[in-house]
């Protein structure tokens, strides 16, 4: 059973809990609109925290003490990078996001650990000594996490495989386990050299398409994934660099060879999601191959972009792939 909330008298507060409680019950009961609750909440729980010597794990660990013992993550990508290097019980919470087995690959594995949504209010009361934060956490909630002294720790956005393989580094390092890390790192090489161990033609077109006729350039992890492969990205010849939404027109003007479909596996489906099920799309995919690659494969930095590579590359290596009418 996943807990909604974890009380602060676990820290050492049990005082505390009162005033805490106090300050949210009057926000709720005044009606502020979002923003001024939230600042209003904030305040008072920073006092709190201040008030109690909640930033010592934190000072101590921008010091130079032990491995963190108390992480947080607030980003879907930074979620798998803890559970893949962290001691389990060292993680206090993980986002919404990854509960979710339609997008996340850890969902089965967080059962326990409390779930936040990346808002600066809850990650205060968890009182973390280490914070992974990726490109899309607000930069609000970031600033102030390092204004209040906590240790940060962005991951950016990464571009490329060699992106990938910096993130884990600087993920482990911040960690405490950088032999980890390099452990991360050779799995997922090896599972990339496996897939490219075939050979492939170098004249097919590939395209990745996912729900809203969402798409991957060559600045991306999916889109470098068709690099190092050696075929050519549609998306390149659509103008796309990184990602963006491209229509069912322009899929049929281009005509690639091969479509690679990231659907996710939610129970409900989107509109975006039924996108992919357009009458027209699937007229097409039955004169062209496509090939199923879960999108929770291609957009984090984990040693499942070498499984997604080798579905793309079987399915480039298929006869017919080439070239197709």
């Amino acid at each position: 059973m996943r807990r909604a909330s974890q009380p602060l008298a676990e820290f050492g507060f049990p005082s505390a809990l009162k005033i805490l409680l106090s300050w949210e019950a009057l926000r709720l009961t005044i009606g502020f609109d979002i923003y001024a609750s939230r600042i209003f909440f904030l305040i008072g729980a920073i006092s709190l925290i201040l008030a109690a010597g909640g930033l010592e794990s934190a000072r101590a660990a921008r010091d130079g003490a032990p491995r963190p013992h108390r992480i947080v993550s607030i980003n879907m990508c930074t979620d798998h990078l803890a559970l893949q290097l962290a001691d389990r019980n060292h993680i206090l919470s993980v986002t919404f996001s990854s509960a979710d087995p339609g997008q996340s690959l850890i969902a089965d594995q967080i059962d326990g650990i409390e779930l936040n949504s990346g808002q600066a209010e809850q990650i205060i009361l968890l009182n973390p000594d280490l914070i992974l934060s990726g490109a899309f956490t607000t930069s609000f909630t970031n600033l102030l996490l390092k204004r209040l002294g906590y240790n940060v720790v962005e991951i950016p956005f990464p571009e490329n495989l060699e992106d990938a393989r910096r993130n884990i580094r600087l993920a482990a390092r911040a960690i405490g386990v950088p032999q980890r890390g390099e452990d991360l790192i050779a799995e997922l090489d090896r599972r990339l050299d496996q897939a490219l161990s075939m050979d492939l033609p170098r004249d097919v077109s590939v395209l990745i398409l996912a729900a809203g006729g969402l798409t991957h350039g060559a600045h991306t992890l999916a889109g470098d994934l068709l690099t190092q492969a050696g075929v050519r990205n549609s998306a390149t010849d659509m103008g796309i660099g990184a990602v963006r939404n491209v229509s069912l027109e322009t899929i049929l003007r281009v005509k690639p060879d091969v479509i690679v479909l990231s659907k996710t596996d939610r129970a409900n489906q989107s509109l975006s999601s039924a996108w992919l099920d357009h009458p027209a799309l699937r007229r097409y995919l039955k004169e062209r191959h496509a090939v199923d690659v879960p999108w929770s494969y291609l957009g984090c930095e984990t040693p499942y972009l070498g499984e997604a590579l080798r579905r793309i590359t079987q399915s480039i290596s298929a006869p017919g792939a080439q070239g197709a009418p």
